[in-house]
């Protein structure tokens, strides 16, 4: 099948192989540029802006790979766009597009300005397209290169967005599995929303469940715990893999996972670290007053302080008065106290039976 090209392929196409330079700039203002190069002259400016090269007179300044990475997202979800662009209105076109400038050598770590961040790997990233990203890899781009702001490599945008495809490309190409961004976290700890094939490629090429985040202590288990949208699996898989983790209670907050997951009010990330084994009685905070229940209940999580109390009174863990403070222990012995003094002749039979036992102890 054809490559679905245009006019504007073609005559970048020709431009290049006239020796143009495919690292030039254009200066066309941000959020101007797709309505310029809609109209039919589009060709021309492209044309000059290919010809001007590095033109330092203009601010913001954007590479012509940049430009065409960011037009191809425009119909990268939509299949068409009610714009133009550094191609055509096809999505293969555009893709076409920045494939003859990466095999025109147009350099795929230079970065657009004014901002450091504006990155070809980083907008393909941005814009989940993993077949840019395979072309960029290809063409050597750097898969340890950081944001400014917030310190992310396209490992942890790759996780964050759940792209399979394109978290194992980055591996192979090399990325560090354990980088940290500006607070600390691993790729690993943006894995808590999955899928679980995520997280076997990232533990396959050596990520570390153990990891800490150096200032916070936050783990692994603390950020899935956090995460709104965690599934069941993910947390399973943690609390198998470092069953320690359940009870870690990093300073200054001294918050556990279930606490953590407590004040949020994650219903079904709270039950399930139960079920693996967190304990309902550890206390947590800055002076280490609150259970998971007490804080649950603070933050206004009401049902899930319920939840979390008759899970522990039924798992035979609570003192007594919190036995008598169950909601289902008192209604039962509502419902027998009710019986009994209908039934008089019961009760009498019940307390002298109590006495009689009480005696002969």
């Amino acid at each position: 099948m054809a490559e679905p090209r245009g006019r504007v392929s073609d005559m970048l196409e020709a431009i290049l192989a006239a020796g143009a330079n495919p690292n030039a700039w254009s200066d066309e203002p941000a959020g101007k540029r797709r309505r310029h190069y809609h109209h039919y002259y589009a060709v021309l400016t492209l044309a000059s802006v290919i010809i001007r090269g590095d033109d330092p007179r203009h601010l913001p300044l954007s590479t012509l790979l940049q430009l065409a990475i960011e037009e191809s997202g425009v119909v990268n979800k939509g299949g068409s766009s009610s714009w133009g662009g550094l191609g055509d209105l096809h999505r293969g076109g555009r893709l076409h597009n920045v494939q003859l400038l990466l095999d025109a050598k147009a350099d795929p770590n230079k970065a657009s300005e004014p901002s450091p961040d504006h990155l070809p790997l980083l907008t393909a990233l941005q814009l989940e397209d993993d077949v840019l990203v395979r072309a960029l890899l290809l063409a050597k781009a750097d898969p340890n290169i950081k944001r400014t702001d917030g310190g992310d490599t396209p490992l942890h945008l790759a996780v964050r967005s759940q792209l399979y495809k394109s978290c194992e490309m980055l591996l192979r190409a090399g990325t560090d599995v354990d980088a940290e961004d500006a607070r600390g976290r691993s790729p690993l700890h943006y894995a808590g929303a999955g899928p679980m094939t995520i997280i076997n490629s990232l533990t396959a090429f050596g990520a570390d469940p153990l990891h800490t985040a150096p200032r916070s202590g936050e783990t692994i288990l603390h950020t899935f715990a956090a995460c709104e949208n965690a599934i069941p699996d993910t947390i399973d898989w943690i609390a198998l893999k470092a069953p320690q983790l359940l009870s870690s209670q990093p300073p200054p907050t001294n918050l556990t996972p279930l606490h953590v997951a407590a004040k949020r009010g994650h219903f079904s990330t709270c039950l399930r670290l139960v079920d693996r084994g967190a304990d309902l009685n550890q206390r947590g905070g800055r002076n280490l007053r609150h259970t998971a229940i007490t804080l649950a209940d603070k933050r206004g999580h009401h049902e899930l302080a319920k939840a979390l109390y008759h899970r522990k009174t039924m798992m035979c863990t609570a003192t007594w008065s919190e036995w008598l403070r169950n909601p289902t222990i008192q209604t039962t012995i509502a419902f027998i106290a009710v019986m009994l003094w209908l039934n008089r002749a019961l009760l009498y039979d019940l307390c002298l039976d109590i006495a009689t036992w009480w005696y002969l102890l």
